[in-house]
């Protein structure tokens, strides 16, 4: 009977690290995955690790045994918080190209996140999900995930300042991949504004609002076309190296 009850504590406390990773995760949590999906994915996931997790439930009482569930629950929440970064950089990416071609305010109700957002976002959102899929990076995911459970045992001590160290440098490592996603584009679209400052210099009779501001989009959507293939392997090389870069510190 005893060794029954340490199975199921151990299964409920690998239970809510994962649930909470899954709830968290940026990819897993939109509308549009369905709460079977999600619920069949923690289980799968849960099965697959409680074996090897201990729960020496003879020293704990319900009130301590609530209390590191708790505990669990915060930590799988972080994880994943922490892990679903992996995307920052293109949303930093969409979100600088929209504000520079002057589309930052015609937002839209993004029916999968919920949220407001540029069509330029959902453009650069859209193609970094497909590269996360393609490159088989949920994988290394849910690897991580899995070294957690070693590196973290039950009951174990959090150190609360390293995961929000993580969690500010990895955001800092974002925004400049994220840049760096948006250089090409931005390069092109600052010469021009360059060329047009020339012009209105020249010519003060043009207006430059209304001139100017067709001109960066049409500009700025022709370089986004040219600019594709680079784009896409810029994504994908910020998402791994974000992926690398949370691979060392957890």
């Amino acid at each position: 009977m005893e060794v029954l009850s340490e199975h199921v504590v151990g299964f409920m406390m690998v239970l809510t690290r994962v649930a909470a990773f899954v709830i968290v995760m940026p990819v897993f949590k939109r509308e549009m995955v369905p709460q079977t999906v999600k619920l069949g994915l923690i289980f799968a996931l849960t099965l697959l690790w409680y074996h090897d997790y201990d729960a020496p439930v003879e020293s704990y009482n319900i009130a301590t045994l609530t209390v590191i569930a708790v505990r669990e629950g915060l930590l799988g929440a972080a994880i994943g918080f922490i892990l679903g970064l992996f995307l920052f950089p293109v949303q930093v990416a969409g979100s600088w190209v929209s504000q520079e071609l002057g589309l930052s305010m015609a937002s839209l109700a993004d029916p999968v996140t919920q949220q407001n957002s540029t069509v330029v976002s959902q453009v650069f959102l859209g193609i970094g999900t497909l590269m996360f899929l393609v490159l088989n990076l949920h994988h290394s995911l849910f690897i991580a995930l899995g070294m957690t459970f070693e590196r973290i045992e039950f009951g174990a001590q959090i150190d609360h300042q390293r995961f929000g160290f993580i969690a500010v440098d990895t955001l800092a490592f974002g925004h400049e991949k994220g840049l760096t996603i948006a250089g090409p584009i931005g390069v092109l679209l600052f010469l021009g504004s360059v060329v047009l400052f020339m012009l209105n210099r020249a010519s003060p009779q043009l207006n430059l609002f209304s001139i100017g501001l067709p001109l960066r989009l049409a500009g700025g959507f022709t370089a986004l076309l040219v600019l594709m293939p680079e784009t896409c392997l810029l994504i994908a090389r910020s998402m791994t190296e974000m992926i690398d870069r949370l691979y060392s510190v957890l």
